[in-house]
């Protein structure tokens, strides 16, 4: 059954690598824009983006497969750093209800991505 669920998740765009590649590298100058201001969440942002995007790099360049199960980091990191993103851009306090939804249903999809991985 695990591996069933584990074979729909690899199979949904959702978590091909690509997708993070890009929203690291746009992420990047984003919150190096916040960073610059001194705000802690946006340094944070900035390093997971950069993380994220050097080791999705790596791997394009000298990686013999970019399947997602090689691309794990790249897709923690660029989800956290969306998220610390979103906390440096408007504070914990104020964020509207679709931030909030966001940051919930990437929690939900960390979650689940967590614990396919370590059960596989």
């Amino acid at each position: 059954m695990l591996l069933q669920w584990h074979g729909i998740l690899t199979s949904v765009p959702l978590l091909a690598p690509g997708l993070y590649l890009v929203l690291a590298l746009g992420l990047i100058p984003m919150a190096g824009r916040l960073a610059r201001q001194g705000n802690a969440f946006a340094e944070g942002a900035l390093v997971m983006a950069i993380a994220s995007a050097s080791y999705a790099l790596s791997f394009t360049l000298l990686g013999i497969a970019a399947l997602a199960r090689y691309q794990f980091f790249t897709l923690l990191a660029a989800l956290l750093a969306l998220v610390l993103y979103i906390c440096a851009r408007r504070g914990f306090v104020g964020l509207s209800r679709g931030e909030r939804a966001l940051i919930a249903i990437e929690g939900v999809l960390l979650l689940v991505i967590i614990i396919s991985r370590v059960a596989l």
